[in-house]
């Protein structure tokens, strides 16, 4: 059977996100749709120099999704993470804010390679 297409599927914390080898390096993926503490939210991946980075996909700035369309989180040089709708610029790292646009920083999420696939641990937490 085809897997589910991600925008219609419902992650909860255990599942498996994608496969670590789906996420290019530099790259990103998602929006991935998640339930975090119970409620439903949106998440965004990045991986660069072998480690996976989870973010939520809500700019701190002004609210609303970073990306214009999937798979689109990262600068054309795919060094840093961009909101599309104002240009803010987060560090991948850590997702802290590096322009002046913002004061605050992306929210982290808890993810874990395991036999080469993404897996969602919950809010919160370092890069794996």
């Amino acid at each position: 059977a085809a897997p589910e297409p991600t925008a219609s599927r419902v992650f909860r914390p255990g599942d498996a996100l994608c496969r670590f080898d789906d996420l290019a390096d530099p790259g990103s993926k998602g929006p991935f749709n998640v339930v975090l503490d119970g409620e439903e939210t949106e998440i965004f991946l990045v991986r660069k120099d072998g480690r996976v980075h989870g973010y939520i996909n809500v700019c701190p700035h002004r609210y609303m999704p970073l990306n214009w369309k999937d798979d689109a989180f990262l600068t054309f040089d795919k060094t840093r993470i961009l909101c599309v709708v104002h240009a803010a610029i987060f560090a991948i790292e850590d997702g802290s804010c590096t322009t002046m646009h913002c004061m605050e920083g992306l929210s982290p999420v808890a993810v874990a390679v395991e036999n080469g696939e993404v897996r969602l641990i919950g809010l919160g937490g370092p890069p794996v």
